[in-house]
């Protein structure tokens, strides 16, 4: 669905390119069409800015490296755009080590398109790339998390003309440090088109496993094919759900979402996300519309109450929490007449006049979970498969979950007493499962481990013993600079609300520096 016009109403400015950007919505998450954004040469569109569709030459950049929470999800978009890409031009190749795959993909398996060369570490893949040369007409990307030893191969690479997407920081290029919902908020230095300010394109681990797995069967298909066959005679339409794809649904698309470009939606499904900032977002047919602005605050309270009750609430113990002081004969007027006007609302803005987007059965009341989902259930859920796992590789995968799913502080801006518990018990999930993960990561792959503690804190950025941790880390890759930099950084943040550092941080810091010298 493209809209002329921003999220103020007001017309969009020329772009870029000329064509109209597609109205994403807050999420952001949403590609629209290849048509609308696909510019012509090495350039990747890779979010949007002001109205502006805004695209990278990765080659350009010496390569790209993504910090910060939002840097796997951003990576994730980023990797299925190439592909899409690479699927309209057949120009592109994609060098992926293994673990870094299993990063995007949250741990979960999948069979990968012929464009994506799945090696077993950046050392092969590096190899691989020196092995081959790129011409005018096509192009190698590298999407993979640098390590110490690997630098000076990685920058003679890219002189040679190969374009890299690093998860990690890079200083030999540019590094783009990218928040949970996707902007960019710093970038060194920046690239041509600069990236500062721009909302990324972000997917979740699901959406992308389901994605690859589609484009996968698709290069079998043509693989298959005999020689002069035509492109449309794929199969079980899955040349409709590539083009779909490819069109711009990479960003905004749950597993179950692809399956319904595959067959007709029979009603309008809606997206909830509380973790973070609160959005709703409308799915009808192949388009998606943010439907936020749609509900009035006092909607929005019993929406989140309902949301955070996935069994459902009373309808007395909705009344004490959001009309505490209705009396009279009618004590529940208000919740009836509030449950009707989100029906109208939900119905006006998705087109579906059938939907019983609440239902109320008996004295439980819930939101309808055929049409609606909620991220939070999806938190929920991560949280009891991590406590009931019997293997490591089964719990570290729902922690990934957890971690993907939660974007910040639930209900984000709301201040309603009853969103204080699970707000805080969120939280505390969060960060305890990012703690657990660190340490998983801490001996085998520092690297890794840094950018988990990257990751919480931004999520929890006056948490002293997070930046210590962050140190001890970069001590262990022998990154001195960087320990100054984070005591600097830990130093100023403390400022601003007025405290500093324990008073045992600075030896600390000396020891650590000192580590790096004699290692």
């Amino acid at each position: 669905m493209v809209n002329p016009h921003d999220e103020d109403g007001n017309p969009l400015r020329p772009a870029r390119y000329p064509r109209p950007v597609p109205d994403i919505g807050r999420r952001d998450q949403a590609l629209a069409t290849a048509d609308s954004l696909l510019p012509a040469g090495n350039e990747t569109v890779v979010g949007v800015r002001d109205g502006h569709a805004i695209a990278v030459d990765f080659a350009t950049t010496h390569g790209l490296g993504l910090t910060g929470p939002g840097a796997v999800p951003a990576l994730r978009a980023l990797l299925l755009t190439l592909l899409a890409d690479s699927h309209r031009r057949d120009t592109t190749t994609i060098v992926i080590p293994t673990a870094d795959l299993a990063t995007l993909t949250g741990g979960a398996s999948t069979d990968t398109p012929a464009q994506l060369r799945v090696v077993d570490d950046l050392d092969v893949a590096l190899k691989a790339i020196a092995a081959e040369t790129a011409t005018p007409t096509t192009r190698q990307v590298l999407i993979a998390s640098p390590y110490p030893g690997t630098d000076e191969r990685l920058r003679t690479a890219l002189r040679r003309g190969m374009a890299a997407i690093l998860l990690g920081p890079w200083p030999a290029g540019t590094t783009a440090e990218v928040r949970s919902d996707g902007v960019v908020t710093t970038c060194t230095p920046e690239p041509d088109a600069p990236l500062s300010g721009t909302r990324l394109f972000t997917m979740p681990d699901n959406d992308a496993t389901a994605l690859l797995r589609l484009f996968a069967e698709y290069s079998q298909a043509l693989a298959n094919q005999p020689p002069n066959a035509p492109r449309t005679a794929i199969p079980d339409g899955r040349q409709q759900a590539l083009d779909n794809t490819r069109r711009g649904s990479l960003g905004n698309t749950s597993a179950d979402r692809i399956t319904a470009t595959e067959q007709p939606r029979t009603s309008a499904r809606l997206s909830l996300s509380i973790l973070g900032p609160t959005t709703l977002t409308c799915h009808a047919g192949q388009g998606a519309t943010d439907v936020t602005d749609g509900l009035a605050r006092k909607h929005w309270q019993l929406v989140l109450f309902l949301a955070l009750h996935p069994e459902g609430a009373s309808r007395e113990a909705i009344r004490e929490a959001l009309w505490p002081n209705a009396a009279g004969p009618k004590p529940l007027n208000a919740f009836y007449a509030t449950v009707s006007q989100i029906r109208a609302q939900l119905r006006v803005a998705t087109g579906d006049h059938a939907a019983a987007f609440i239902d109320l059965h008996g004295e439980r009341v819930t939101l309808n979970p055929a049409v609606i989902e909620v991220d939070y259930w999806e938190f929920l859920d991560a949280q009891h498969a991590g406590s009931v796992a019997v293997d490591e590789t089964s719990r570290q995968a729902a922690w990934s979950r957890i971690v993907s799913v939660y974007r910040g502080e639930l209900a984000e801006g709301m201040r309603e007493l009853w969103l204080d518990a699970p707000r805080q018990d969120t939280h505390r999930v969060a960060m305890d499962t990012l703690a657990a993960l660190a340490r998983c990561y801490r001996d085998r792959d520092p690297q890794r481990c840094l950018q988990i503690l990257e990751h919480a804190r931004m999520l929890d950025r006056y948490n002293e013993a997070i930046y210590r941790d962050i140190m001890r880390t970069q001590a262990l890759l022998g990154r001195a600079d960087a320990i100054m930099r984070t005591h600097a950084l830990l130093t100023a943040t403390l400022a601003e609300i007025d405290t500093a550092p324990r008073d045992d941080t600075p030896a600390l810091v000396e020891a650590l520096i000192a580590s790096t010298a004699s290692a």
